[in-house]
């Protein structure tokens, strides 16, 4: 089916009124006909002095149906519609084991305006993110936690919002057409996956057996060999739940349970699955507990007995010798690894590790100043870090280097939860984030989804939409038009090819979506913030941009013009260049 790229103006939040009545909180926001007859030259003022913040305040909501290229250009320049309330506790790992949890709306303020710090004089300033925060993701082929860092956080408007609880008591407050990662193995919108009805304040679900993924449970535990992917590698594709659980001897729910944390693929049972009135073995036991760290630095720790605590006053003491060890090598980076790329953002790093002799950790001989980028290289392989000590000091540390202990490799895996209940919350400020390299995050303990489009790696594309340029001869748009067909073909041919060979229909859809070119559409759900969409504007509503995301920009424009509810934004924006006019 060959369709012209598409765009649908779904809705505004705020107006001109919201703009100027965010730009005078710190006064009066009471709006008496002399303020209102101001606004215009206020906004004008805003836009021309780069004081852009108030325009973060509204909101507009778009559907577009566009090609894969176009929509690579929109995702660099969006702001996610699917959005989490600020009060939403971003999950951060820390060095020493355990994460800290930030709120999304500080993370959003740090980003944005930098970390409050003093000076030696007491002086305040902001100083900015010198390397990414790390959050919480899961591993693309696995149901493995993995370590991911956050690029970019967004404030999204306003919204209305939903508080989703579940049975364990885990909350976590969204948008309805936020997307959970769910029991099926794939990323689905809450409300749509849960059945919600929302009627005003008064919300029903019709899917209450339906679960999402929440973290996490330790996997690689001594004494439980089901904790081991390897363990199942016997019983995968063999034999139905029943029957692992009969051979081994564990119960049939530790099998299911377990079977998609490690994403085994079992026989169906024709005669499954769980007898009615049954009371699962773990009914209201979810998640694990963090072991807690102290802070400050005890001497009477016994390092064996309380490893983690041990380790974190060991890296309480660290941080405070940067100052002297700055001192102590005028302030150079000893690594030098990449002299040119070297900063002034200095950590203190162990040559020999903590974990190879403890008898070091505290020894301020032992600390060199290193850049952060070198440090991170350093620390890439138990190589690297040799390699470093043995430069660094005039000692042979072959022999100690020896006695490291090897890595246990203990892991987290997500673990799954009902939804019991969802409550309207109302209209609230909401956010979101980017994360390198993938879509997703844990967020107040759910594994979310930041993605705002179609996506071929969790459904099957079922109408086959490509888009053909329109200034091409038509001999190249017939050429294209039978490549993309074939393209098409090959790919639903190979979903089936995969699934007959055994493969679950996730690794299938997944894999296949490898046949598809640029050329296809997808429908993505979009929304702007009135800054970030002047600056996509700015950047894609040019006579420089590629000819396809020229046309989707300035759709979306006149959408916005032609409602009428920013005509004073709009002027002050064209007035200082921000915005092109409406073609």
């Amino acid at each position: 089916m060959n369709t012209n790229n598409t765009v649908e103006l779904m809705g505004t939040y705020g107006s001109d009124e919201t703009h100027a009545l965010s730009a005078w909180t710190s006064t009066s926001r009471d709006l008496n006909p002399k303020k209102r007859a101001r606004m215009g030259k206020l906004l004008d003022m805003l836009a021309r002095e780069g004081h852009h913040t108030p325009f973060e305040k509204s909101s507009l909501h778009f559907l577009v149906t566009t090609d894969i290229a176009t929509h690579i250009h929109l995702l660099k320049h969006r702001v996610g519609v699917s959005c989490v309330t600020g009060d939403t506790e971003i999950y951060i790992p820390k060095p020493g084991g355990g994460v800290r949890k930030m709120m999304i709306k500080d993370l959003y303020d740090q980003y944005e305006n930098g970390i409050l710090s003093k000076s030696k004089n007491g002086k305040e300033y902001r100083r900015q993110y010198g390397r990414p925060v790390p959050c919480r993701t899961k591993e693309d082929d696995s149901n493995l936690v993995k370590k991911g860092y956050i690029s970019k956080v967004f404030y999204n408007g306003k919204r209305d919002v939903y508080k989703f609880t579940t049975k364990s008591g885990r909350t976590i407050s969204s948008t309805l057409d936020h997307k959970f990662y769910s029991l099926d193995g794939g990323f689905v919108e809450i409300g749509e996956y849960l059945g919600v009805e929302a009627f005003g304040s008064k919300v029903t679900i019709s899917n209450l057996d339906n679960m999402v993924a929440v973290n996490g449970v330790n996997i690689n535990v001594s004494g439980k060999p089901y904790t081991f992917r390897d363990w199942w590698i016997k019983y995968e594709g063999k034999y139905t739940r029943k029957e692992v659980a009969k051979i081994s001897g564990y119960k049939y729910e530790l099998i299911k349970k377990w079977g998609y944390i490690h994403n085994i693929i079992f026989l169906k049972d024709i005669n499954k699955d769980f007898k009615p009135g049954s009371v699962p073995w773990n009914k209201g036991k979810y998640g694990y507990k963090l072991n807690r760290q102290k802070n400050g630095i005890n001497p009477n720790i016994n390092p064996d007995l309380d490893y983690k605590i041990w380790r974190a006053t060991v890296g309480n003491w660290t941080r405070e010798q940067l100052p002297s060890l700055m001192d102590k090598f005028n302030y150079v980076c000893q690594a030098q690894i990449d002299p040119e790329g070297c900063s002034r953002d200095f950590v203190c790093h162990h040559v020999i590790p903590v974990s190879v002799d403890r008898a070091r950790a505290t020894d301020y001989n032992n600390l060199a100043l290193v850049c952060s980028g070198c440090h991170k290289k350093i620390h890439s392989s138990r190589a690297s870090e040799k390699a470093f000590a043995q430069s660094f000091l005039e000692e042979d540390v072959k022999e100690v280097f020896e006695k490291r202990r090897p890595r246990k490799g203990r892991r987290l895996a997500f673990d799954y939860e009902q939804i019991v209940s969802v409550e309207y919350l109302g209209v609230q400020d909401v956010y979101d984030l980017e994360v390198e390299g993938t879509h997703n995050y844990v967020a107040n303990g759910f594994l979310i989804h930041n993605c705002n489009g179609e996506s071929a790696r969790y459904k099957e594309f079922k109408i086959d939409k490509y888009y053909l340029p329109v200034d091409w001869p038509e001999s190249e748009r017939e050429n294209l038009e039978i490549f993309i067909k074939q393209a098409y073909e090959n790919y639903h041919s190979c979903i089936a090819r995969l699934e007959k060979a055994g493969y679950s229909r996730k690794r299938a859809k997944e894999s296949a979506r490898l046949y598809l070119p640029y050329g296809i559409q997808i429908t993505c759900d979009i929304m702007f913030n009135w800054r970030s969409f002047a600056h996509f504007q700015k950047l894609r509503n040019d006579e420089h941009a590629q000819l396809e995301v020229r046309q989707v920009a300035a759709e979306m424009l006149r959408l916005v013009e032609e409602g009428g509810d920013f005509p004073m934004t709009i002027h002050a924006m064209r007035e200082c260049g921000m915005l092109p006019g409406v073609e």
